[in-house]
């Protein structure tokens, strides 16, 4: 019975961590999105106050969640194929989370985009994509990542 409690909290630090990390890379493309429009300083600079600059923050904080599902839903497998194979291989770096991170974001971007036209907005677009694959790996591992297959109290041996 405590295996199997210990099993059903593990899987819940996996979903919350997941759902961090999907919440982490939306919010960072959100941000990318939002300076290419160069409203970002200003934005930075306000002291949220009744203005211009509300708008923006209310927006990233409306569309943060919608982002992120579509994140969610395209980096779904990949990400528990990860999940997995660092739960069964008792993986606990940050390195691990991390490059597995920017190997999902490239994977949905070469699966995503024809490779037909080279041009300086799809290097961007790769990079950006990368750049939020590794941020969402990392927050995973900061999340749930840190404490894969930790044994519990009852396996550890008394240092007597």
């Amino acid at each position: 019975m405590d295996k199997s409690l210990q099993l059903i909290g593990r899987f819940t630090v996996i979903v919350f961590g997941y759902g961090c990390a999907v919440l982490a890379a939306g919010l960072f493309i959100n941000i990318l999105l939002v300076a290419t429009i160069s409203t970002l300083p200003g934005l930075i600079d306000s002291d949220l106050t009744y203005g211009a600059s509300l708008g923006y923050t209310s927006g990233l904080l409306v569309a943060t969640p919608f982002l992120a599902m579509i994140i969610g839903y395209f980096a779904f497998w990949p990400s528990v194929a990860i999940i997995a194979a660092g739960e069964y291989f008792r993986k606990r770096d940050s390195l691990y989370y991390t490059l597995c991170g920017l190997l999902t974001g490239l994977l949905l971007f070469f699966s995503a985009f024809q490779n037909d036209k080279k041009a300086a907005g799809e290097m961007m677009m790769l990079m950006s994509i990368a750049a939020a694959g590794i941020i969402g790996g990392f927050t995973y591992w900061l999340v749930a990542g840190r404490r894969t297959n930790t044994p519990s109290s009852k396996e550890t041996p008394d240092n007597q």
